[in-house]
């Protein structure tokens, strides 16, 4: 029997370009892709040995069925989020790249002990800036989260692999360019959007100085490395004191600045242009700390391979010869890796958020309210295209049937997207049937989140009424939205709905729902956006474990947002739109957002530009509210909705 191979986080490119490596060995008979999303299979001739699952690792139980039902000799552990987004949000880099690294080598040592995993680690382990170069020996310091949580599954890995429990190999990577797609959630990701991005014809932000020297090394070479800390022989590490199993692969010290001279020189002043130079303290405070000099005796020691002589004198303007052939080549394939970088392009600093049922919901979402009848399937297609996985309907909206039919033709596996949709006032007694009759009109079997659209019973209506006629003022006797959420409990058993939630609930509401409720929310869906903040709403749902999604993130009906000075500079700063601004800022307070357009540029560009907000930057938007905030949709509903309006001073 051949090597089965599993890779975790396959989704990325580097699990792509790994397994499509591995394909072409021989002693490979079998390769599992599994990343929180199903990822695609790469291209070749030899599809039929790759088998492709989505398994959200960050449960133990999902570990343990994965590593019960799925054959494999060898382990690469390539899941994680990275730098930035480790750093902007604490609780998922705990989550991601501490707990869900330990279920698996803990399932795995119990299930399959002895077995070789191979765990890329990072240079950003280190910190502070180091006089000597760095060896194995170099005691770790990091400067970021990031950085710890790797030095943690190192340290694990090497104490499972002492005590013969696993068989470990610990490679810290490099700075690797130049990666295709589009810019990432990594704080080094400028590093290749200098070079890929002006060599496109598009503009790219750097955010160091150029004085900045970092350890680089192109795509292919991590990749041969990959493939060479699997076949390493376990004895090879016994030379060690300790036996340690960790290797800092072999890479190119060089300067921003050279690497934008070899951008001239490959480019020229056309590309060079391109490049606009927007200090980021938090970027530089990452990228700052990571050495850039390192001894790498010990990996040529084991066979690891680098880019070139780097011993020699590295002429300015030639310093990135040994790579320019990467270079070029990982440009030309970018297309290759579109469909996969599509989704992880969604928010350079958080992608998804898990909720308390442990589904995860994606950080951007498309709204489709106001999308009129006739425009809908084209800026759902349009959404689709730009690379959206959430989609936020409703059947007030009027839209859910035409919607459906993109639903139904479209390409992208359906556990690859999101939906949610809404029970409307008037269906508050009919909950089941409601549901069903969205799902028909959307041509789905489920939906993710089924929410409460508003915390108002009315009377129900003739089943061909069009909704959101109805008096609104006038509400049902006998029946309120603690009996309607009752029956939404209901639903999670027949696996319509994986999660249910509520929208527009003050706290008053929330506490009202909570007394009776047996299933705490998953979601409360409310207006959000920079002049309103919802702060005491928000500390509300934080402490109760529910998760806000934020309609209406830019503003609504007459909103000058976008005209705000404090907007317009941070966004003339980060090369940005205002839009973009106002989603990050809505995101790194720790919600999900849901921008609606019908204009594909706009949705496109909704998607495109996120990224991590500095403190002062996110101090200036919380500064928006005040000493006045605005709520711009505030319908009459003959009752008081919006109790959490009372303490803040808001515009009538």
């Amino acid at each position: 029997m051949g090597m089965e191979i599993l890779i975790t986080g396959a989704g990325g490119f580097i699990g792509q370009a790994l397994a499509k490596e591995l394909l072409l060995d021989t002693q490979v008979s079998s390769i599992t892709l599994t990343d929180v999303m199903q990822p695609s299979a790469p291209s070749t001739s030899s599809t039929a040995k790759i088998t492709t699952l989505a398994s959200d690792l960050t449960s133990l139980a999902t570990c343990q069925e994965l590593c019960s039902t799925t054959p494999f000799t060898h382990v690469y552990l390539l899941h994680g989020i990275m730098s930035g987004a480790a750093e902007a949000n604490l609780e998922l880099g705990l989550k991601v790249n501490i707990d869900s690294m330990r279920y698996m080598m803990d399932t795995i040592r119990t299930t399959r002990p002895g077995i070789r995993v191979i765990f890329p680690s990072s240079l950003a382990v280190f910190g502070p800036a180091l006089k000597d170069k760095v060896t194995e020996a170099t005691m770790p310091l990091p400067q970021s989260s990031y950085g710890a949580e790797k030095q943690i599954g190192e340290t694990l890995l090497n104490d499972y692999s002492r005590r013969g429990l696993l068989d470990g190999r610990i490679v810290r990577l490099p700075t690797i360019i130049v990666r295709p797609g589009k810019p990432s959630g990594a704080a080094s990701s400028f590093c290749s959007g200098i070079i890929r991005e002006p060599l496109n014809g598009e503009e790219s932000i750097l955010p160091v100085p150029q004085t900045l020297k970092l350890w680089v090394c192109s795509t292919g070479t991590v990749i041969k490395n990959l493939v060479i800390a699997r076949d390493v022989p376990t004895e090879a590490f016994s030379s060690v004191t300790g036996g340690s199993r960790i290797v800092n692969l072999p890479g190119i010290t060089v300067t921003v600045k050279e690497m934008l001279d070899a951008l001239l020189d490959v480019g020229g002043q056309k590309a060079r242009n391109l490049i606009k130079e927007t200090p980021d303290s938090a970027v530089e405070q990452i990228v700052g700390s990571w050495p850039a000099e390192f001894d790498i005796t010990r990996a040529v020691h084991l066979g690891f391979q680098g880019d070139g002589d780097l011993k020699r004198t590295l002429k300015e303007t030639k310093v990135l010869e040994p790579i320019i052939d990467s270079i070029m080549t990982s440009i030309k394939n970018c297309t290759k890796y579109i469909s996969i970088t599509k989704y992880q392009k969604i928010m350079a600093a958080v992608d998804s958020f898990t909720l308390n049922s442990g589904i995860k919901i994606p950080a951007v979402g498309f709204g489709t309210w106001k999308s009129p009848p006739g425009q809908a399937a084209a800026a759902v297609e349009a959404a689709f295209e730009a690379g959206y996985r959430h989609f936020d309907c409703a059947p007030l909206y009027g839209n859910e049937a035409e919607i459906g039919q993109v639903f139904k033709k479209t390409k992208v596996p359906r556990s690859e997207y999101f939906v949610t949709t809404k029970l409307w006032s008037s269906d508050h007694r009919r909950v089941a049937s409601a549901l069903e009759k969205s799902l028909s009109d959307l041509s789905l079997d489920y939906v993710d989140l089924y929410l409460m659209h508003w915390p108002v019973t009315l009377d129900p209506s003739p089943n061909d009424a069009e909704y959101g006629k109805e008096n609104r003022k006038v509400h049902a006797a006998g029946w309120d939205f603690r009996d309607t959420w009752r029956e939404m409990e209901a639903l999670l058993a027949t696996g319509k709905a994986k999660a249910i939630g509520v929208a527009n609930f003050s706290t008053v509401n929330l506490e009202k729902l909570l007394q009776t409720a047996k299933i705490v929310p998953a979601v409360n869906q409310t207006e959000i956006q920079p002049l309103l903040p919802q702060d005491k709403l928000h500390a509300y749902c934080e402490a109760k474990g529910i998760h806000q999604t934020a309609f209406g993130p830019l503003g609504g009906s007459g909103s000058t947002l976008h005209q705000n000075p404090i907007i317009n500079k941070i966004a003339e700063t980060r090369g940005t739109s205002t839009g973009n601004v106002m989603l990050s800022w809505g995101v790194q307070k720790g919600w999900s957002v849901i921008p609606k357009s019908v204009t594909p540029s706009r949705i496109a560009q909704n998607l495109s530009g996120n990224f991590t907000l500095s403190d002062k930057e996110m101090t200036s938007m919380d500064s928006l509210a005040k000493p006045k905030g605005k709520r711009f949709n505030r319908p009459d509903w003959g009752t008081t909705i919006f109790h959490d309006d009372a303490a803040v001073d808001l515009e009538e």
